[in-house]
């Protein structure tokens, strides 16, 4: 959403706080069967609202992260001000284990779920290229990914 009428009250809350957890993210009208997502950026209202509530918190902030969508967190991992980042895909069953995490009842163990790319990587890299490697591919066709070459006695 591109809404930014709750960021002050937000950075208001962060100042009074003793600690802060700040849970952002993706809905489904993000990505979904059918729809993929256009980019792997926080709208500009997320990505400045943890700028500022990080800024404002007096302690490093906890980053709630719910999407099923990978998303660029360069800028929210270089954030001094940023503690931890908690990734837990898309809202459903995973908030109820949120507590659990948050007070130390259980271990994240630090694992991802997803490979999330820079977006300077995601920029430079066509969709379109099917190369598994980097330089001329033995492949040439896009479709060729899983391997070209004779079937049933002819040439694809």
């Amino acid at each position: 959403s591109a809404d930014t009428s709750g960021v002050a009250a937000a950075v208001e809350a962060a100042k009074a706080a003793d600690e802060v957890v700040l849970a952002v993210g993706t809905d489904l009208t993000w990505a979904h069967e059918e729809h993929d997502a256009s980019s792997i950026n926080f709208t500009a209202a997320q990505a400045s609202l943890i700028r500022e509530v990080a800024a404002a918190a007096k302690k490093p902030v906890v980053l709630v992260l719910f999407t099923a969508t990978p998303l660029d967190l360069s800028e929210q991992l270089a954030n001094p001000k940023i503690g931890a980042v908690l990734h837990l895909g898309q809202p459903s069953v995973t908030v109820l284990g949120v507590g659990e995490l948050l007070f130390g009842h259980a271990s994240p163990a630090g694992r991802t779920v997803q490979t999330v790319y820079p977006k300077a990587f995601a920029d430079s890299v066509s969709i379109f290229d099917f190369n598994m490697r980097p330089g001329p591919s033995a492949f040439p066709r896009p479709d060729c990914r899983g391997g070209c070459g004779k079937q049933n006695g002819t040439n694809p």
